[in-house]
């Protein structure tokens, strides 16, 4: 399901609101793994690829997992 909803992202137009959805559906993802390489096959997107969105959002898997985990 996140992944699905990774993907409806790109009909959004406005790219502020994409992100945000993006990142959503990221966090969920990652709630529920307990691995990176699980979250990333939740997406169904490389590691590498997840390393690099978190990267351009400024997060890495163990900043965002922690704030989540705040929550």
């Amino acid at each position: 399901m996140a992944q699905e909803e990774f993907y409806e992202c790109v009909e959004v137009a406005d790219p502020k609101e994409m992100e945000a959805q993006q990142l959503s559906a990221l966090r969920r993802a990652i709630k529920g793994s307990s691995t990176k390489e699980e979250a990333a096959s939740i997406m169904q997107v490389s590691v590498r690829t997840l390393d690099r969105f978190l990267k351009q959002h400024g997060y890495t898997y163990r900043s965002l997992k922690n704030e989540i985990s705040l929550y």
